[in-house]
């Protein structure tokens, strides 16, 4: 079945797509990740989640393609019964899954009993709801409650039969009880909070557990403060969704519980029947599990567990052996699902994972050269660790397995740390790096410099021999028009696996057998494997044993053939050698057998000389005997010797081993230190969780505050209202309209601050103690306001009833604390005209239209300096301006203002220049008006020169200064700062005329 439509459909949160990669990605190359800060905080989707990690990933996840591939792949290596429990997905999250239906061999579909729930949460009715909150609120609380019903199916793997009709009439069932519980739901509660909600789900969901739904109770906390959504629709859904359950799981028990011979005996027994590599086998515990349960009178079967190792056994096998014992057990097909990188994991029948032993012996080389980047940092020096690290890896991989067997994963990650351990005094070496492909595509010249540059020439000499045939088989498999960085590394990685299965004397051979024992010698494409695909066992051994002479047709006829070889059904390396041996006895018997014929040919008739060759024939033979078999025992000798020198090697690796135990035993007291320290954080959470509490009060403390400043708010509006009409009616008194308009400005001011303490209450718990301060300021504030308010109006009243001429403001009205806040309202209002920038848009505006006007450099440059003049006259204003506002807030006093400086405007020579421009488009500017307006300001410090400022004059470039600036300058250098011809100070050096 093709399931690339169905997987890229496959919805999956971030958190779902960082725990599946942390399984799917080596550890050490996803510490290279490291992602900015405040990033968690930012809403992407599951593409735009990949691409960024992959972007900060330090050029180290390159072979994993692109975001979509390798999201793909993550979506596939998921895609298997009860992940969400591997890679410890959150409850509260949705299946992440497609339910796959498996065919027996009469083609009738079968179900994973774990995958029911993963069809039932995809089936019964999508968008629910019409909030969008609402349904997600209700997703989650299915997810946990179908998934507190799956518990049921934990530690086996079994099979149902998958009726399509009958999954058809569940979405018409569910609507059914949908309208018998909206009926009757006259009784729920009306106004849901918090913990109501919370305890009527704890009662649909017997089971509860604190520290899984953690993550849920702070999701439906969030929805009620949100109130974005209507929890009386929820929780008649999620009513609805429980009763639905419990009607369509008591009459079908077959579906979704285990097999129990009283309580389940109808449940169907399923074997399945597993194909990689057009090899067909079964799992030897699942099978013999399904016969003792279907025969329990006969002798019960046993297979035994051992180091994780879960043995397998051959369809055909099967279909001989136990013939008479499985009549009544459905077998159904199971292909191996792979990505590009791993295996799928497979359900164990005791309800665990694993994959095939070849999958993990792939892997394990794949971690090597691209995670540890052993083979670069490996040199002549290390060899022997090289060696030593793949015959111990021989031990687990033995080639005297005369059938495939499944690894768990439990027995992986042990293998994977032991392989850490043993590479971690390698861990600081330097290595290159893989270079990035051009645009035109990798080239078979690319290929052999890259293993050039990665330095695998010096421990790989023959390695570039294979680049052109890894070349082609690669340029086939590729998916866009030229072959990429990823395809780079798939070279790479089957450029050095053709070498180690090649280069290493007897580890290499021992890793072939073990390939071949495991039918997947397709994997291993330019290592021919001699002993796939050989019809018959005396051809296999004159195959691996070419040394040995072939015998003809008719010698074959003449010797008889053994019947060890001729009962051969496998090629282990021990029943190789007894062929061996068995085809030079053959041979030996030949020439026997020619000498007794050619003896018989020469001797005469008579019965004597017949009896003596026979005798002479049989001592002959015994002699041949005796020697075939001290040529035998030779050999052993030779064995044995060969066997000591292995011993003695092996001597040294356990006390090898003992240092490594010792180091083990480190680290296992580090790992208590790291327990304890664990112990010590989770301490820290929950002291951090009663904080939070302490801080959720003062936050509910802080909106009852909030509640009362809205209502002085309205008050304040009520009061604003009157002035509006008091003000009607005293048209006439500009100066109390006045006074009006600057208290009604006070009133947007106080809003304005009211509107940043709502701001400041979200970063409540970092300025708590500042915002109390600030908030009964403002509250004095605003009791002051309310009783000039109420002066006011009663003033208001008096006027309406007559109006007399108001007198000037006199000394006391100046002093009195509402002055203060008049020049605080006009600076503010000043300062509130400045920030919307103007005045620096307009001066542009004039710039931008002089220099269009005329195209010399002189006006340009002078426009220029101009702008630049004005927007400092406009930043040193604005300063001013503040520094008081700042003073008035702090003293409530207007004696110790500064005086504010001129208002930001244009130069006299600017203006000059600008209106000649205006007046006359199509004219220059004269060079006599650029003079004049050039002498308008300083040559020595660039400010403007005034008419009541005293000046001095060169009199031979008639340029003007300032007489202070020009006196300090004459001090020094005695020169005019324009035509440095000579000139002296008229103070110091006066004329004597």
């Amino acid at each position: 079945m093709n399931f690339e439509k169905e997987f890229s459909e496959i919805y999956m949160s971030n958190s779902q797509i960082a725990h599946v990669m942390k399984k799917y990605i080596p550890e050490k190359l996803m510490n290279c990740v490291k992602l900015p800060p405040g990033y968690e905080e930012k809403e992407l989707n599951a593409e735009e989640m990949v691409q960024a990690i992959l972007s900060n990933s330090d050029n180290m996840l390159r072979m994993y393609g692109t975001a979509r591939e390798l999201l793909l792949d993550l979506k596939r290596f998921q895609n298997f019964p009860l992940s969400h429990r591997h890679f410890g997905f959150d409850p509260k999250e949705p299946y992440s899954t497609i339910p796959i239906a498996y065919r027996n061999m009469n083609g009738e579909a079968f179900m994973n009993k774990a995958d029911v729930y993963c069809l039932l949460h995809k089936i019964i009715v999508k968008d629910l709801l019409e909030s969008p909150k609402s349904d997600e609120l209700f997703n989650s609380m299915k997810a946990i409650l179908l998934k507190w019903y799956e518990e049921r199916t934990q530690g086996v793997c079994e099979f149902c039969i998958h009726e399509e009709a009958s999954w058809a009439q569940t979405q018409y069932i569910f609507s059914a009880i949908q309208e018998l519980c909206t009926k009757n739901s006259n009784f729920m509660c009306q106004e849901w909070n918090y913990e109501k909600a919370l305890n009527y789900f704890k009662a649909l969901l017997p089971g509860w557990k604190q520290q899984e739904y953690c993550g849920f109770e702070k999701d439906l906390k969030a929805f009620f403060d949100s109130k974005s959504g209507n929890f009386k629709d929820v929780s008649l859904a999620i009513r609805t969704f429980a009763e639905f359950l419990k009607g369509f799981f008591s009459p079908s028990r077959t579906m979704h519980l285990p097999y129990d011979k009283e309580t389940n005996p109808n449940c169907p027994i399923v074997v399945r029947v597993f194909k990689s590599h057009g090899v067909q086998f079964v799992m030897k515990s699942e099978l013999f599990n399904a016969i003792n349960i279907r025969n329990p009178d006969l002798k019960r079967l046993k297979c035994k567990e051992v180091d994780g190792k879960l043995m397998a056994m051959s369809y055909e096998e099967v279909q001989k052996e136990y013939k008479d014992r499985i009549g009544n057990i459905e077998f159904i097909k199971c292909p191996i699902q792979r990505t590009d990188h791993k295996a799928v994991p497979i359900m164990t029948p005791s309800g665990g994972h694993c994959i095939l032993a070849a999958d993990f012996l792939f892997e394990m080389l794949n971690e090597l050269i691209f995670a540890e980047q052993i083979f670069r940092k490996i040199g002549t020096e290390t060899w022997n660790a090289l060696r030593r690290f793949f015959f111990q890896m021989t031990n687990f991989f033995s080639p005297h397995h005369k059938s495939i067997f499944f690894v768990t994963l439990e027995e992986q990650e042990k293998r994977k740390e032991e392989l850490i351990v043993f590479w971690k005094q390698f861990e600081n070496v330097p290595a290159n790096n893989i270079r990035n492909v051009g645009e035109d595509g990798l080239t078979v010249q690319d290929l052999k410099d890259e293993l050039a540059n990665l330095g695998l020439l010096d421990t790989f000499p023959k390695i570039q021999d294979y680049a052109e045939s890894v070349y082609s088989e690669v340029f086939k498999a590729k998916k866009e028009a030229f072959l990429r960085t990823c395809d780079l590394f798939k070279a790479v990685e089957k450029c050095l696996l053709n070498c180690i299965f090649k280069t290493f004397p007897n580890v290499g051979i021992r890793l072939q057998l073990f390939v071949h024992s495991q039918k997947a010698c397709q994997r291993l494409s330019l290592i021919n494997c001699k002993l796939c695909n050989v019809p018959n066992p005396a051809t296999r051994v004159l195959e691996m044993a070419p040394e040995a002479a072939i015998p003809s047709p008719a010698d074959v006829q003449k010797t008889p053939v053994p019947e060890k070889a001729s009962r051969m059904e496998t090629s282990s390396p021990d029943d190789i050698q007894k062929t061996l041996a068995a085809q030079k006895n053959t041979s030996n018997s030949e020439g026997v057998i020619q000498m007794t014929s050619h003896v018989e040919k020469e001797s005469k008739n008579c019965e004597k000389c017949l009896r003596t060759s026979e005798m002479c024939n049989e001592a002959k033979k015994e002699l041949r005997m005796t020697q075939n078999k001290l040529e035998k025992y030779e050999k052993k000798a030779k064995r044995t010797e060969d066997v000591e020198k292995e011993l003695k090697a092996l001597k040294l690796e356990m006390k090898r081993l003992k240092t490594f135990e010792e180091k083990a035993k480190r680290l296992e007291d580090v790992e208590k230190k790291l327990k304890e320290r664990n112990l010590e954080q989770k301490q820290m959470r929950l002291e951090m969780k009663t904080l939070e509490g302490k801080m959720e009060q003062k936050t509910l403390e802080l909106e009852t505050k909030r509640k009362e400043c809205e209502d002085l708010k309205k008050k304040l509006e009520e009061h604003e209202e009157r002035f509006y009409g008091i003000s009607n009616f005293t048209v006439t008194n500009h100066y109390q309209s006045e006074r009006i308009e600057h208290i009604l400005s006070q009133l947007e001011i106080e809003k304005q601050t009211t509107q940043s303490l709502e701001q400041q209450i979200h970063d409540f718990q970092k300025k708590d103690e500042f915002q109390m301060n600030q908030i009964s300021e403002n509250l004095r504030l605003m009791e002051g306001l309310q009783n000039e308010i109420q002066g006011l109006s009663l003033r208001n009243a008096e006027l309406q009833k007559a109006t007399p001429p108001i007198t000037p403001s006199t000394s006391s009205e100046v002093e009195s604390p509402s002055f203060y806040r008049e020049e605080l309202w006009k600076l503010q209002k000043i300062k509130d005209s400045f920030c919307q920038k103007k005045q620096v848009t307009v001066a542009k505006e004039m710039v931008e239209r002089l220099k269009s006007s005329t195209n010399r450099q002189e006006i340009h440059q002078i426009a220029d300096y101009e702008l630049l003049q004005f927007q400092g006259k406009v930043y040193q204003y604005i300063e001013e301006v503040e520094l008081n506002i700042q003073k008035i807030r702090d003293t409530r006093e207007c004696s110790s203002v500064f005086p504010l400086p001129d208002y930001p405007a244009f130069s006299r020579r600017f203006l000059k220049i600008y209106w000649n421009s205006i007046d006359n488009p199509k004219l220059d500017v004269p060079e006599s008006v650029v003079g004049e307006v050039a002498d308008s300001e300083c040559l020595i410090c660039f400010f403007e020169m005034n008419s009541d400022q005293k000046t001095l004059k060169c009199e031979h470039c008639k340029k003007v200064t300032h007489q202070k600036c020009a006196s300090k300058w004459l001090k020094i250098h005695r020169s005019c700062p324009h035509c440095r011809r000579e000139q002296l100070d008229p103070e110091e050096f006066p004329n004597l005329s």
